[in-house]
């Protein structure tokens, strides 16, 4: 073989070996692409070998490919994001670095699949807006602090208040808020960090030339960690007290001022006499807030008028006003004319009027901020359920790899007639659905990626019709209509089949006396022009829809335009989840959402997917011989903490022929390999071991043998693994629970070409 051949027959086993996706194109024209770079683009060998570059890359991104080509000529053309076209219109985000070939035979294109990494970037967008819309319409000042009292985070009206400090981020609050140089004397934020219980304190005002302006009533809450518990800094809650204050005064100088404070307090402000509790004066707010109006007040009691929800809670803050002569900040619900329950926070002064002892009470609105309260609480026990979930999936994962793995072990040695065959069946399904529970359950804990396969929606819906049934109710009919032509999509089965459950509980709480639920699928053809209309963003073609209906009490505008809103119920015990978990899915899946609904005419929720056309299904295999297909000689380390787990492995590569070691924990397995005399090609490792975990033993025998490669394996998904610690460039990962054919098909890949 000639010297040029040979090193083009180089050339072309190197970048079939490689396992990151290239492609190499001649003027355009694509003449080489490795596995790698096929199974990104969804294309295989025969679609890609002649195919133009540009026709695979998104309209909007071909002039930024032409530029980067006119580079090269610079030696430098650095790397670009853009976005491939899948087979079915679907895009792929793409960071595309291209680079000459020796002698000008050709242009090399590196590929690293971005798409993940796009999302998380749009969802963490869309949480910032979210959080910045929370924050500026609150009306009240909010701001974090760190241990250090730095401020973090402060929302409009807090820069409002201190404008002549701006900027506040990265200052001390004492620094920032009054010029100081050291905490005041009663600093809430110091007493908080300092004991770690909440603290309140009044604080001045001031303007930038020191003067005093007003009073703040500082509230001071830590802040934990969700994990470790331990305190990370302060959240401030910070109200302007100057109206209430002035109210006060105004009462102690005449009668005048006290009007104008009356008039200009936005607080909900009254004045009674202590002796029999009837009301002397009441100001505007209180008009504006309980809907009475002055005459319907003046000489009656609060009692009288039914505005204590609890009334027991009146006589605790009488006794405690009564024993210290002033309350402050007391919590109570109160009930306003057209019934409405909202809660306020209460601060009473005892003083005299005319000679004779009542009560002033300035009663600030709090409901708005006791539902951002709960919301934060709900959100925190949400993230501790989850952890909770994630660790009861992990550990099952590692049962249920042996049991899948042990159950195919002995199918493939038993006869097809053995009376005992039926029975591991039953088994290895049984294990299979409890492995499907798990992928559910970190899908809710987050520590699951979407793991999109060909699917036929039909089957799906036609598997989840008993379920629906029996969760909806014997009062509830289910019809279903499915086009017998239904095109395959590539979804993710256990978050549709969440999606479909979500629904039918929406539906069940919209019929409580019955009715029916109309599931149907279709094709459908999307051009521009609907897209546009809708604006959904979609690329236009063909698309599989699902449509859910329910004959239920229905929905007014209002509600349909905030049913997908985290935390968003019109039920007394929902969470306002459900909805807004679907239409995460939904969209994560690269599809829309949409909802039809009136009060009194039921909802239809139709669902848009991508059609993957042109695909076959894909089926779940059963096992094969583990000995006739592929056998290796290499030399393979296993450190596996769960006994059985790592049994299971090692019995599974010995049958393939491959020379396996064996270590319990990550520190037995340093010491293997520091001992062993011969080559190890692989490294297979779970990722989480007591002593020493997968990723520091990596380090440390790739630092002694760089050539070793290695195969990571754990119950959560890699994108909670890596949460723990970036893998390695050239780490493969596979999630449990595996079946031994996968275990060993993995094993071959990475050792194909060793």
């Amino acid at each position: 073989m000639g010297d040029a051949k040979q090193k083009e027959w180089l050339m072309r086993n190197l970048i079939q070996a490689l396992p990151h996706p290239l492609l190499v194109h001649k003027r355009g024209l694509i003449q080489e692409s490795n596995g790698a770079a096929q199974e990104l683009l969804g294309l295989g060998p025969e679609k890609l070998q002649g195919a133009r570059l540009l026709e695979l890359v998104s309209p909007e991104d071909r002039d930024l490919v032409v530029r980067q080509h006119r580079a090269l000529a610079s030696g430098n053309p650095g790397a670009c994001e853009i976005r491939f076209l899948g087979p079915g219109g679907e895009l792929k985000w793409v960071r595309f670095s291209p680079a000459l070939l020796d002698g000008g035979k050709g242009v090399l294109c590196w590929l690293l699949d971005i798409t993940q990494e796009r999302l998380r970037q749009e969802r963490l967008q869309e949480t910032e807006k979210l959080l910045e819309s929370l924050l500026s319409g609150i009306p009240h000042g909010i701001s974090v602090l760190d241990r250090d009292m730095r401020i973090l985070l402060v929302n409009p009206t807090i820069e409002r208040w201190y404008a002549h400090s701006m900027p506040l981020l990265g200052k001390r609050c004492f620094e920032a808020y009054h010029g100081a140089s050291e905490p005041c004397g009663v600093c809430p934020v110091k007493e908080t960090l300092e004991t770690g219980q909440a603290s309140q304190a009044v604080v001045p005002l001031r303007d930038k030339a020191g003067s005093q302006t007003g009073w703040l009533n500082l509230y001071s809450t830590p802040l934990r960690d969700v994990g470790s518990g331990e305190l990370c800094g302060v959240l401030e809650f910070v109200e302007d007290t100057t109206q209430a204050r002035l109210a006060q005064e105004a009462l102690r100088d005449s009668k005048e001022l006290l009007s104008r404070a009356f008039t200009a307090s936005p607080d909900w402000i009254s004045i009674s006499r202590l002796s029999d509790g009837k009301y002397l004066e009441v100001n505007e707010a209180f008009e504006n807030r309980t809907g009475y109006k002055r005459e319907e007040v003046i000489g009656r009691t609060a009692l009288e008028l039914g505005i204590w929800v609890e009334p027991q809670k009146r006589q605790e803050a009488m006794g405690m006003l009564q024993e210290k002569g002033s309350l402050r900040d007391f919590e109570a619900d109160l009930r306003m004319k057209s019934g409405e329950v909202r809660t306020f926070s209460l601060s009473v002064q005892i003083l005299e009027v005319s000679g004779e002892k009542c009560s002033l009470a300035v009663c600030r609105d709090i409901t708005e901020r006791k539902g951002l309260e709960r919301q934060l609480a709900l959100s925190q026990k949400m993230e501790a359920v989850g952890r909770l979930a994630g660790g009861v999936a992990h550990d099952f994962n590692n049962l249920l790899t042996v049991i899948l793995g042990q159950t195919d072990l002995l199918l493939m040695e038993m006869s097809k007639k053995d009376p005992a065959r039926q029975a591991l069946e039953e088994i290895r399904q049984a294990a299979k659905r409890a492995a499907s529970l798990t992928r559910q359950l970190l899908a809710f804990s987050r520590r699951q990626v979407l793991q999109p396969k060909l699917l036929d929606l039909n089957s799906v819906v036609a598997d989840m019709e008993q379920m629906l049934s029996r969760l909806i109710g014997e009062d509830v009919e289910i019809l279903s209509l499915r086009d017998p032509d239904l095109w395959p999509v590539r979804l993710d089965q256990a978050q549709i089949e969440q999606v479909l459950l979500n629904l039918a509980v929406n539906a069940r709480d919209a019929m409580p006396k019955g009715g029916t639920v109309r599931i149907e699928t279709t094709n459908r053809l999307l051009d521009s022009d609907f897209l546009n209309s809708r604006g959904w963003g979609l690329p236009p073609g063909p698309y599989v829809t699902l449509r859910f209906s329910d004959t239920g009490v229905g929905m007014d505008q209002e509600t349909r335009q905030k049913i997908f809103e985290p935390f968003f119920t019109t039920k007394e015990k929902g969470t306002g989840l459900g909805l807004a978990t679907v239409y995460g899915i939904v969209t994560q899946s690269e599809g829309w959402i949409e909802v039809e609904s009136s009060p009194g005419q039921g909802a239809t929720f139709t669902l848009y997917f991508p059609a993957a056309e042109g695909a076959e299904l894909l089926g779940t295999t059963g096992g094969g011989s583990l000995v006739g297909t592929w056998s290796g000689s290499q030399t393979v380390l296993v450190a596996e903490d769960e006994e059985m787990v790592r049994k299971l492995v090692c019995s599974v590569l010995r049958a393939r022929g491959y020379t396996v070691l064996e270590a319990e924990d990550g520190l037995k397995a340093s010491q293997i390999e520091e001992t062993h005399q011969g080559p190890i090609h692989l490294l297979v490792t779970d990722v989480v071991m007591p002593g020493m975990g997968g990723q520091e033993l990596s380090r440390r025998v790739k630092a002694r043998r760089p050539g070793t490669r290695v195969l990571y394996m754990s119950g959560y998904s890699e994108e909670a693994v890596e949460g723990l610690g970036s893998l390695e460039d050239g780490a493969q990962f596979l999630s449990k629970p595996f079946q031994p054919d996968l275990l060993a098909r993995k094993v071959k890949e990475i050792l194909g070409n060793f």
